[in-house]
């Protein structure tokens, strides 16, 4: 199963990393470090996130990580998109729209 990141997640991602830095450096590498490592699960368990919206033809799932909610769909069984990475008291309402 080939994990595929969205622009937005990508830059998601960076602005945790730059969040944290400014106040720990290991701290940021090892959140990150865990946000990779708990999407590697969906290459195993695609369903394991709670469904969070239906959208037209897909589900959007979220995935827990920490403080993080990582959402996502999938495409058939061809491929999981990554959509964003959100702290969890962040409305995903404002940023997941159609």
């Amino acid at each position: 199963m080939e994990i595929r990141w969205t622009e937005e997640a990508s830059k998601n991602l960076e602005s945790i990393y730059l969040y944290i830095h400014n106040e720990n450096e290991n701290a940021a590498n090892k959140t990150i470090a865990g946000i990779f490592e708990r999407i590697q699960i969906l290459k195993q368990f695609l369903n394991i996130g709670h469904v969070y919206a239906n959208r037209h033809n897909y589900e959007i799932r979220i995935l827990i990580y920490g403080h993080y909610k990582i959402a996502y769909h999938i495409f058939d069984t061809e491929f999981v998109e990554i959509l964003g990475i959100f702290h969890g008291a962040m409305n995903l309402e404002d940023h997941l729209t159609e």
